[in-house]
């Protein structure tokens, strides 16, 4: 059985950093230590979205391929995390999509 990686913690806050270096680049307000938490929250929460999208994006697979990602996805967004926090009400609005 095919294994696959939803969400990479070891990349978990790339994106943070990211998005923090521009904003200190192009002299944009800082967020508060609350807000920067939602930012990261709602990475852990897209990042799977992203990685399925290139997955499905990048071969050329069919429905067997795609649907078990899709329920891995299901499955995923269904888990309640400590990074739930400020994210809940999206995760369920995706899961129900």
């Amino acid at each position: 059985m095919e294994q696959h990686v939803l969400y990479d913690e070891n990349t978990a806050g790339t994106e943070v950093v990211s998005l923090g270096v521009y904003g200190t680049s192009h002299m944009l307000p800082s967020l508060s230590v609350h807000q920067w938490s939602l930012v990261e929250n709602v990475t852990k929460v897209l990042a799977p979205f992203e990685q399925i999208t290139t997955e499905i994006s990048s071969h050329n697979l069919t429905a067997a391929d795609a649907i078990p990602k899709v329920a891995a996805l299901k499955r995923l967004l269904g888990k309640v995390a400590e990074s739930d926090r400020g994210v809940g009400t999206a995760k369920s609005t995706l899961l129900e999509t």
